[in-house]
């Protein structure tokens, strides 16, 4: 933006140079762009006219983290780069690959400002735990799930 602001004062025009929201993170270079004016392209300027150009914020939104499958280790890489204290949650679960982040506490429309915290649970396989029952010689193993009932097919008793 600075090359074309440059041109339109050597022109002889007036011009500002204000920020304004975009919906998506940018690059450095994009950064740069001017995303906006505030005179409709064609109209006429005269020497000593005024003209605003838009140019991004630099606001950075918060990241997908569950969506794009980020493991812990992307999380607090991330968070330290942009100076956001993260608190880390762990969820036993056989629905997730773990180590993933499988929820967070930011929205992808939340601005990350300095000195944020963001929360990330970050998935954990289940502990399987096998129970031998002496009593009839009969093995459950239990993914820490609700307790599997077993029927004995010598006795047709139930054991739990």
């Amino acid at each position: 933006y600075i090359e074309v602001k440059t041109k339109l004062e050597l022109f002889g025009l007036k011009v500002t140079v204000e920020e304004k929201d975009v919906d998506k993170n940018l690059s450095e270079d994009e950064m740069q762009n001017v995303v906006g004016q505030s005179v409709k392209a064609g109209e006429k300027l005269t020497k000593g006219g005024a003209i605003t150009l838009y140019i991004p914020s630099n606001k950075i939104y918060y990241p997908n983290m569950t969506g794009e499958k980020w493991t812990l280790g992307e999380a607090r890489t991330w968070s330290t780069t942009h100076n956001v204290k993260l608190i880390v949650e762990y969820e036993e679960t056989n629905d997730y690959e773990e180590d993933k982040v499988i929820k967070q506490s930011k929205t992808t429309s939340d601005y990350v400002k300095e000195g944020d915290t963001l929360t990330v649970t970050i998935a954990k396989a289940k502990e399987e735990t096998t129970i031998t029952d002496n009593s009839n010689n009969t093995t459950n193993t239990d993914n820490n799930s609700e307790n599997t009932n077993t029927q004995n097919a010598s006795t047709g008793n139930n054991t739990n």
